[in-house]
């Protein structure tokens, strides 16, 4: 059995976290890999630097499951901080990103 701690660092381990600017269009987002063996059930964003997230990203009732991703649409360039949230109450992990 994992303890928290130990999954919260696999967590920081298996996540692919990646900002990308596609191709057409210049549209940005963050995108969340989930190589990891437990489903994420809140994706929460803001900018660095600010107290608060923002809504749940991911719509209702809806996780990211291990070997699957979500793209986070993001409306300007700069760094974000991302609070991604196990479902199974291992706990959570705030990442940075920036986006180019």
């Amino acid at each position: 059995m994992f303890g928290k701690r130990k999954i919260l660092f696999s967590v920081v381990l298996v996540l692919v976290l990646a900002s990308l600017l596609t191709a057409c269009g210049g549209a940005k987002t963050i995108t969340i890999t989930n190589n990891g063996s437990v489903n994420y059930c809140e994706l929460l964003v803001s900018e660095s630097g600010t107290e608060a997230y923002g809504d749940n990203q991911l719509p209702e009732g809806q996780t990211v499951t291990p070997g699957n991703k979500f793209e986070i649409p993001v409306t300007e360039s700069g760094d974000y901080d991302v609070k991604v949230v196990a479902c199974d109450g291992a706990g959570e992990q705030v990442l940075n990103v920036n986006v180019p």
